[in-house]
């Protein structure tokens, strides 16, 4: 379900009561960033349909493996193998595959936990190995791998239940930030360390925010469990997700999953989940530095993608930086619309000037004859309402269509005579002279004129009268 943009209107009128309630920053040149913000989403809208979409999804209680070779998984398998070398030996397991889920099946008992498993040899591997003191650290640091192991399981299990996610790139959507239920704490909140930072974030390209909520079983009512935000690269299809915020008792698993079936119906096809591959640039300026929780680094998409980069866009905000010559400047007032942009007042000299309309423009101006029979240059969506003359190529708003060709005034001028018989203008290698007459080939074909210059201009003088 795709859900409705709010006009600038709306927004504004949203805005006033939103700050009214909670106060803090917002931009003065407000008008200007929600044209930037609609400017720089083309790409991900087109994938949504939309500026928003909206679905329900049903997740069964499932524990997908874990990979062991690399990743966060593979990377804390390798730390415990270096405490505990002969781990396999004592479990009497084959190989690191025992790691891909949480827990082991005996045999037709009861499935048992492989970090309490582990914890029931280790000890005695290290009392054979080591003195008492080394033994109780070594102890220590297992149980932290492990805890740190059973973190990544907890990624790839899921519950039974229902949620619904949100993937927004409404201007709305990014002026929640700090205000979702689950992010209270978070520095983008109004009146918190760094405000203006989610509006920076809502002007840079591709950029979204994604909530997850459910429904509360006391009330019936739907309540957020979960938020991120994100972008999207065009180039590689890529959906980057970081920033979590999430609700106690929700689970990272959960979230992921809905991730995978969010994108995978959104990308037509099955997505592939990456991790650490996110990088935000352009996050500092002066003294000012893109402040975020760092939780959440996942990448989603049809296959394995390199490094996925979002460029954050402060410009408004931070500075007002002239996208001609790149200068920055403590305010825009003086700046000029040109095109789809705002140049600074030394660059706007240089803009050309349609002769018409007296617009700026940075473009290539048209030469034209305007209706006054004056070549001018103008803009190309006005030399588009005019079209061009069949002998000299030149665009002209006085154009005579004679014999389904059009021709310019000059051209006129220059290569056609009337007729003085059919009263036609016609190309002059199609006339013929009878003194002070000029008569069409058409026309002598037709009256069969075959008399001498004043015979002529005597029958002339008869056919009109």
């Amino acid at each position: 379900m795709n859900i409705k943009n709010d006009t600038y209107e709306e927004f504004i009128s949203y805005l006033n009561k939103f700050i009214e309630r909670n106060g803090g920053y917002c931009p003065n040149n407000i008008d200007k960033w929600f044209y930037q913000v609609d400017k720089n989403h083309k790409d991900v809208r087109e994938v949504l349909g939309g500026n928003s979409i909206q679905k329900f999804y049903k997740l069964t209680a499932v524990e997908n493996p874990i990979d062991v070779k690399s990743g966060d998984g593979g990377q804390i398998i390798n730390e415990i193998e270096k405490l505990f070398p002969r781990i396999y030996e004592y479990l009497r397991k084959e190989d690191r595959s025992i790691f891909e889920y949480s827990t082991l099946a005996e045999n037709n008992h009861n499935a048992i936990k492989v970090s309490k498993l582990i914890m029931k040899f280790a000890p005695r591997y290290f009392a054979e190995h080591f003195g008492t003191v080394q033994c109780i650290a070594n102890t220590k640091e297992l149980e932290k791998l492990l805890s740190k192991l059973g973190e990544v399981w907890a990624k790839n299990r899921t519950n039974d239940c229902e949620l619904e996610v949100t993937l927004s790139t409404n201007h709305k959507g990014f002026l929640l930030l700090g205000h979702y239920g689950v992010d209270d704490n978070s520095c983008f909140r109004q009146k918190s360390s760094s405000p203006k930072d989610k509006f920076i974030l809502a002007q840079s390209p591709e950029t979204f925010v994604i909530s997850v909520s459910k429904e509360d079983k006391r009330t019936g009512k739907h309540i957020n469990v979960a938020r991120a935000f994100g972008w999207y690269n065009k180039t590689t299809e890529t959906f980057n997700v970081r920033n979590y915020y999430f609700r106690n008792g929700f689970q990272e698993g959960d979230f992921l999953e809905l991730c995978k079936k969010l994108f995978s119906d959104l990308l037509g096809e099955k997505c592939i989940q990456q991790e650490d591959i996110t990088k935000i640039t352009n996050s500092e300026y002066s003294a000012w530095h893109f402040y975020q929780n760092n939780y959440g680094n996942w990448s989603f998409s049809k296959k394995e993608v390199g490094t996925q980069v979002c460029s954050l866009n402060y410009n408004g905000i931070l500075c007002f930086r002239c996208p001609r010559c790149q200068s920055d400047f403590k305010s825009d007032s003086a700046f000029q619309n040109i095109d789809d942009d705002s140049y600074c007042p030394y660059c706007a000299k240089q803009a050309n000037v349609c002769e018409l309309t007296k617009t700026k423009t940075f473009k290539n101006l048209v030469e034209i004859l305007d209706p006054s029979n004056r070549f001018v240059f103008v803009l190309e969506i006005i030399a588009k309402e005019y079209s061009s003359c069949d002998i000299c190529n030149i665009i002209s708003a006085n154009l005579e269509h004679i014999k389904n060709s059009n021709v310019c005034t000059n051209c006129l001028e220059t290569n056609f005579t009337t007729c003085d018989i059919c009263k036609t203008n016609i190309i002059d290698d199609q006339i013929e002279d009878f003194g002070d007459n000029s008569v069409c080939t058409e026309c002598v074909a037709e009256h069969g004129i075959n008399f001498g210059l004043n015979e002529t201009e005597i029958y002339i003088e008869s056919i009109h009268g």
